[in-house]
């Protein structure tokens, strides 16, 4: 049997061949949460009793699809919501579970079917109003055929029945004049909460024995007792009026119409020339404007100078730090991605958010094995395939792409002039370089680095494909890193020649900016060498000629040693860098090692290049790869290996470190002790960031996963706020990019995600709360009073330091003199023997002790040794 379409007056549906309700062709039935009702504006539609239709524009629902992903509610017909044909798009309430599987709404995704939905509610009004239209003329057919009386010409006399008693006895009137009570009130008390209770009058005067014998109303107690008076007062719901001319019967039938955007406003009165000069002449109309002009320009002035658009309460909560929900107050997780593939059961090492790709998150993941572990399994084939996993909001469920690697990646950057370069350097030393253009914008791929993979292999979560990158750059083995790199940053705004200098330019041209060119990067590694890179990879052109293919060779233009004062060796763990205003880099950077020292830098040695140029000497007067050895400045920072080295967005002379159990803010240019150091925390430092909305603000990751939140400018010796996002270790940390004009101004607070990887493969993005996420009025000034004060009492303590130095000579001098005289007295002491008396006053003194003790536990005295003895 076919299926047959069926309208009634609440929903338009369509019969399957078993007899069961169905949605017409262009029409689903979906289940809306309140939120999506919220979000959608049509949460007006689920209170009605009857099917309702209700518009929502097409691109609302679009937009809720896309960045919402899988946890839309309309995330399963994302393929026909796409291809609306169009706007408004019609959502029709169910109330009655038509199709009786559970849903609440209907959606239109065609046009046709919307315009049958209009036609079904035309005719169910049409078949209304003709229904009443035949109840009304049956009525007035019926009320017709009724035979008309003869009506008198005299009125007859009107006999009265006794009814004026009645109207006189329903009347009030008052027999004194009435009172007029005020009530007021505090305005803090309106909006508290109410209480009524139920006790009767005899009830209060016994609680206030005082209004005895008073009057109630116009009487009085009599006897003087408390005992409320039996007043009975009777209500007459009725009232009398007079009306002019017979009354008439009328009656009104308006069928409801949608609501519409339409209002009303009454025509404007205009005076006359004559009547507007006879206002103006009026000695009225000066004097009301002698008296309002003062007030008049008060008003003016206060428009001026205050804001009356400002929300004075807007930043209460914030302020106190306890005002608002939890959702204003505490960190909550939005999503959680993780890979069975990939990342189950190993340590997110590096995570980097894609510069201009919202909500599209790359990490890199790595076996949870010590050093010793991974060396004795060098040269063996990897069990697990080493890759970085790039994840989007959008679907949360499986990896947007794949960026394969022939070792495991520690180290991750993205390029921040062109995003779809991806950097990053392996454990046998190697760096990779990826160009994810082809997976993020969709062009033409290409067969030799990308190919279709299926996830869900060995137990992964279907038969959905993947899109999988090759490398598209790797460095040569022998002119890599010898060790496993540890960090890498790109250098925006740095170029260079052909022969390894500056490129030349006048004096008076504009400093490149860093978000035009950005072509070179470092690598830092334990081998001790900070290695420069050019992604800009040439071939070599001199090859022999029986040579049937050009093989391009990617080597480091630059490699600069390392050495420390106070070790002698150094494994470099982080690298920090500094920038002109113009976007340059600074030849002096910073790194911090793997046994906790903070070292300071200067690639620009006069014996390797020139001076007076900015830019890093590059292979000068030599080939590829020449070496220039540097020595730094050296401080202990921490006892442990350094794990965190960042700059502050908002002070770049702030540079912010972390190992062990501390954490430590340095001044640039001076090492000699940190501003502030934070107490041992209960578990070690392993991942930290600087917050790129609030000056003052730091988050730490400990290896017990928890999130510490220092706020400098309220608390130094605690964290104002932790959180756990995860039971076991937090490997790292990353905030998603804030645009500059939000950052220095602090403007309307927007969602801000942190995202955190973990020791155990899941990826966790957080959103910040309300306080943590907007910059609080005047909190640059604050910290800058913050650093000045800490700078003071580091110079006062410079000033010490010599007087410091000479009293602990001073006493160290004093203790040798006292040491030096020591030996002359101490042979007679040591000759001088014991007398008889003083051994036998010390036995006496521990057997008293011991019968006091004996006394005390309640044991027999004449058990004791030495009572026996004694005795």
């Amino acid at each position: 049997m076919s299926e047959e379409t069926s309208t009634s007056n609440a929903l338009s549906y369509t019969l399957g061949p078993d007899g069961t309700k169905k949605p017409i062709p262009g029409a689903f039935s979906v289940f809306l949460t309140g939120t999506t009702l919220d979000i959608l504006g049509i949460k007006q539609l689920s209170a009605a009793k009857t099917s309702t239709v209700g518009f929502v524009s097409k691109q609302k629902v679009q937009k809720d699809v896309q960045f919402r992903g899988a946890i839309s509610d309309l995330y399963s017909i994302r393929g026909d919501i796409a291809n609306l044909d169009y706007d408004p798009v019609a959502f029709r309430s169910n109330p009655q579970d038509t199709f009786g599987d559970g849903n609440n709404f209907e959606i239109a995704v065609a046009a046709d079917a919307a315009r049958t939905w209009e036609a079904a509610d035309a005719a169910a009004e049409a078949a209304a109003k003709s229904a009443a239209a035949g109840a009304a003329s049956s009525g007035k057919s019926k009320r017709g055929a009724r035979p008309n009386r003869p009506i008198s010409g005299t009125p007859r006399p009107r006999v009265s029945l006794g009814s004026e008693a009645e109207v006189q006895a329903s009347q009030t009137v008052d027999q004194r004049p009435r009172l007029v009570v005020e009530a007021q009130r505090k305005r803090s008390h309106y909006g508290g909460p109410a209480e009524f209770t139920e006790e009767s009058a005899g009830m209060l005067l016994d609680r206030f024995p005082q209004a005895a014998g008073r009057s109630v109303g116009s009487q009085a107690y009599a006897d003087g007792t408390s005992q409320a008076p039996d007043i009975q007062m009777l209500e007459h719901d009725m009232s009398t009026q007079t009306m002019g001319g017979l009354p008439q019967d009328a009656g009104c039938q308006a069928s409801p119409l949608p609501p519409r955007n339409n209002f009303s406003q009454y025509e404007v009165r205009t005076l006359g020339a004559g009547d507007c000069q006879a206002v103006l002449a009026s000695p009225g109309f000066a004097t009301f404007l002698a008296a309002v002009e003062p007030r008049m320009e008060a008003a003016l002035l206060e428009n001026e100078v205050v804001d009356v658009m400002a929300d004075e309460l807007e930043g209460l909560g914030e302020e106190g730090g306890e005002g608002g929900g939890r959702r204003d107050r505490a960190i909550s997780e939005v999503q959680s991605c993780s890979e069975l593939q990939y990342s189950k059961g190993r340590v997110i090492s590096a995570v980097q958010w894609l510069p201009g790709r919202k909500g599209m998150v790359a990490v890199a993941c790595i076996e949870a094995a010590g050093f010793s572990e991974r060396v004795e399994r060098m040269g063996q084939a990897q069990v697990q395939a080493s890759a970085v996993l790039v994840w989007s909001m959008r679907d949360p469920l499986r990896p947007h792409a794949v960026l394969h690697s022939p070792s495991e990646v520690f180290a991750l950057q993205a390029n921040p002039a062109t995003p779809n370069i991806l950097a990053g350097g392996t454990f046998d030393g190697q760096v990779v370089l990826w160009d994810m253009a082809q997976t993020l914008d969709g062009p033409a791929q290409t067969p030799r680095t990308v190919r279709k993979e299926r996830a869900g292999t060995k137990g992964g979560l279907g038969e959905e494909e993947v899109v999988g990158l090759q490398p598209q750059q790797l460095s040569l083995v022998d002119s890599s890193h010898r060790a496993c790199v540890t960090d890498l940053h790109w250098l925006p705004g740095l170029g260079i020649n052909r022969e390894g200098r500056p490129p030349s330019r006048p004096a008076s041209a504009p400093d490149a900016r860093a978000d035009k060119d950005c072509w070179l990067f470092a690598t830092a590694a334990a081998d001790g060498r900070v290695l420069f890179w050019d992604m800009r990879m040439t071939r070599l052109r001199f090859k022999a000629r029986n040579q049937e293919k050009d093989e391009p060779e990617w080597r480091p233009l630059f490699t600069l040693p390392l050495t420390s004062p106070i070790s002698g060796e150094l494994a470099c763990a982080k690298l920090s860098f500094s920038f002109h205003p113009d976007g340059t880099p600074l030849p002096v950077f910073y790194v911090g090692s793997a046994d906790g020292e903070l070292l300071q830098a200067d690639w620009s040695k006069e014996a390797v290049g020139v001076t007076s140029s900015p830019f890093i000497p590059l292979c000068l007067g030599g080939q590829s790869g020449e070496e220039g050895e540097q020595t730094a400045k050296a401080v202990r920072a921490h006892s442990a290996a350094v794990t965190v080295l960042q700059r502050s967005a908002f002070r770049s002379d702030l540079i912010l470190t972390m190992g062990a159990w501390t954490f430590a803010i340095w001044m640039d240019g001076s090492l000699r002790a940190p501003l502030c150091q934070s107490p041992a925390a209960p578990a070690m430092y392993s991942a930290g960031c600087w917050s790129p909305a609030r000056p003052g603000v730091l988050f730490a990751g400990r290896e017990d996963g928890v999130l510490e939140v220092w706020d400098l400018l309220e608390r130094s010796h605690e964290p104002v706020l932790t959180a756990q996002p995860s039971v076991a270790g937090i490997a790292s940390l990353a905030f998603s990019p804030v645009s500059p004009a939000q950052a220095e101004t602090g403007g309307r607070p927007v969602q801000q995600l942190l995202a955190i990887g973990d020791a155990v493969g899941v990826l966790h993005l957080m959103e910040l709360p309300r306080n943590l996420r907007r910059r609080h009025a005047q909190e640059g000034k604050a910290l800058n009073a913050l650093v000045e004060r800490e700078l003071e009492r580091l110079d006062m303590l410079s000033q010490m330091a010599p007087l410091r130095r000479q009293m602990a000579k001073d006493k160290a001098d004093a203790a040798d003199t006292a040491k030096a005289d020591a030996p002359k007295a101490e042979p007679e002491a040591m000759q001088k023997p014991t007398s008889k008396g003083a051994i036998d006053a010390s036995e006496e003194a521990y057997l008293k002790l011991e019968a006091e003790f004996r006394s005390q536990l309640g044991l027999d005295l004449s058990a004791a040794p030495g009572v026996a003895a004694r005795g």
